[in-house]
């Protein structure tokens, strides 16, 4: 293992989840009985540094949570995993964000949070001083003045970034992230808003890349991942696996991402180790207990064709 400039800087959220397993996520107004509930942690920022350690990889933390019992918790257990938590604000005058997580037989899941005003905070404490150190930065889509703090400050430092992009957010946001990070990686819902409806593909690929002025992936689940990388169109299959859970799985693949830029793998090398810690995330279930170290992702990768 090639040894790390710096620790991997994830900024966003890290939450608690109330998760639920059902045989079925209702689509229409229903009572069920749920076949067990667990409560966990989560959150793209969170899990993505905890992925990282898991991975041999130093990671840090920076973001808010309340002066809770959720956040205490949650603190803890970001140190607990081996994470640097000394980035992490506790807000007197907010709660934690708390997830309810319904799990169907699949591992596919259904999301609904409480608390995101925690994230409407200013930028202004962030110790933007440390990022002089830093391997890499992961910046979420929930904490948006965050995020633009530390990947314009990580653009100035010439310090590798990725931004998670997800669709909660508008369009505008979405590009300013995506043009400030080394590597934009969307889900298929934030590549629509910002390739106007356009599915992923070669051509729509290069045109957001040609608008953004940077190269970009788009993941898709259990299809793998596109990407538009130097100015070629690639496409990398997922690991085939039993799927317990697929949530977090995606926080996991751009830690472990992020992760690979710090250690300077070639970039297919890091996507493919990206991948195969993803699809053993979804493998494994069990939240942060559930993360692959490095010897499981290292075997896994030879899966991918």
């Amino acid at each position: 293992m090639a040894a790390a400039r710096g620790p991997v800087i994830c900024l966003g959220a890290a939450v608690v989840d109330l998760v639920f397993q059902l045989d079925v996520i209702p689509r229409e107004p229903n009572k069920i009985l749920a076949k067990s509930r667990t409560r966990r942690n989560g959150g793209p920022a969170g899990t993505g540094a905890v992925a990282c350690s898991r991975l041999g990889i130093r990671a840090a933390f920076w973001g808010n949570v309340g002066n809770d019992a959720d956040g205490i918790q949650t603190r803890e257990a970001l140190a607990r995993h081996g994470v640097d938590v000394s980035g992490l604000a506790m807000v007197e005058d907010a709660q934690t964000v708390l997830a309810v997580v319904m799990v169907d037989r699949l591992g596919e899941r259904l999301i609904v949070a409480h608390g995101a005003d925690l994230f409407e905070r200013p930028a202004g404490k962030l110790p933007l001083d440390r990022l002089q150190g830093a391997g890499a930065v992961l910046a979420d889509s929930a904490w948006i003045e965050g995020s633009l703090a530390i990947l314009e400050a990580a653009r100035g430092l010439g310090v590798p970034s990725v931004f998670d992009g997800e669709d909660s957010r508008g369009g505008d946001r979405l590009l300013q992230l995506s043009q400030l990070a080394t590597y934009p990686i969307l889900s298929e819902g934030a590549f629509a808003k910002l390739a106007g409806g356009a599915a992923p593909d070669r051509t729509s690929l290069e045109g957001l890349s040609t608008r953004i002025g940077r190269d970009l992936g788009v993941t898709l689940g259990e299809k793998g991942s596109v990407w538009w990388i130097g100015g070629e169109f690639l496409y990398v299959p997922a690991i085939q696996v039993t799927c317990r859970d697929t949530t977090g799985a995606g926080d996991v693949f751009h830690g472990a991402f992020a992760g690979g830029l710090t250690e300077g793998m070639p970039i297919e090398r890091t996507i493919r180790f990206a991948t195969a810690a993803a699809g053993l995330k979804c493998q494994a279930g069990n939240g942060w207990d559930g993360m692959p170290d490095r010897q499981a992702v290292e075997q896994a990768m030879r899966l991918i064709g």
